[in-house]
């Protein structure tokens, strides 16, 4: 895992880029999805609970073998309709900066990004901090939108959570193409699902999580198709990425309607 540093005047040396493909996305089979977005995403991906610990996740699944993502073809470019959010803040996050307790928050950079360099590499020209060391225009937007994924990733926790402890959570094991199997992925159990009390049902209905629930089981159409993708990879023979993703600051979006 790429290692997260707390942005501080020591990194104000270092510089970064805007993201002009996925690469950084290549070894994710899934990826955080919060609600907002999970229409979106589940109208293109199959949505999964990822079980990390003792709580589940909401993501999208993006490949069908551990490690690997199968939305992406050979130059990293992103195959599918809906790119989630997380994906669009690189070589940012929301961090727990080292010492510090749960609840305290700071604006973290992933040491490892391709899109970070501290070396004087041609095209990396953006700061970190201005001359003030105070976030740049850049990186301020960035970390307005990672606040609010923050935000609703509480939400989206607190729905799940509620699913959890209803549970209407069951394991589900996808066969591996290409490698081995993704592990820890849960998806919603219909027949307890359809079991609900009143009480229940009106709880989750509060809490946001029916939402995610019939969300959850709908996308599961989109299966076939993503492993249509993981067994017939399709390259084109060229591929312009100025014209797929654009050049510079002006195309850069940070909303959940990509």
């Amino acid at each position: 895992m790429s290692q997260r540093l707390p942005l501080s005047p020591q990194l104000a040396h270092q510089r970064w880029r805007r993201y002009t493909d996925y690469r950084h996305a290549a070894a994710l089979a899934t990826v955080p999805v919060v609600a907002p977005e999970a229409a979106q995403a589940a109208a293109c991906l199959p949505l999964v609970f990822v079980k990390q610990g003792e709580s589940f996740v909401l993501s999208a699944l993006l490949g069908l073998a551990n490690d690997t993502n199968h939305c992406l073809n050979a130059e990293h470019g992103w195959e599918v309709g809906y790119v989630p959010a997380w994906l669009r803040t690189p070589p940012f996050r929301i961090i727990t900066p080292p010492g510090a307790k749960s609840t305290q928050r700071a604006l973290g950079v992933e040491q490892q990004s391709p899109w970070l360099d501290a070396t004087g590499q041609q095209g990396f020209e953006e700061a970190l901090l201005d001359e003030r060391r105070g976030l740049t225009p850049a990186v301020n937007e960035v970390f307005a939108f990672l606040t609010k994924l923050e935000k609703h990733l509480v939400k989206t926790q607190q729905a799940v959570d509620a699913l959890a402890a209803h549970k209407l959570l069951t394991p589900w094991k996808l066969p591996a193409v290409g490698g081995v199997a993704v592990p820890n992925l849960y998806r919603i159990d219909e027949h307890a699902f359809q079991k609900l009390d009143d009480a229940a049902f009106a709880t989750l209905r509060k809490k946001g999580a029916l939402a995610i629930a019939y969300t959850q089981m709908i996308s599961t159409h989109q299966l076939p198709a993503l492993r249509q993708r993981a067994e017939h990879t399709s390259v084109p023979e060229t591929l312009d990425l100025n014209a797929v993703f654009g050049e510079g600051d002006d195309d850069l979006s940070f909303d959940f309607d990509r």
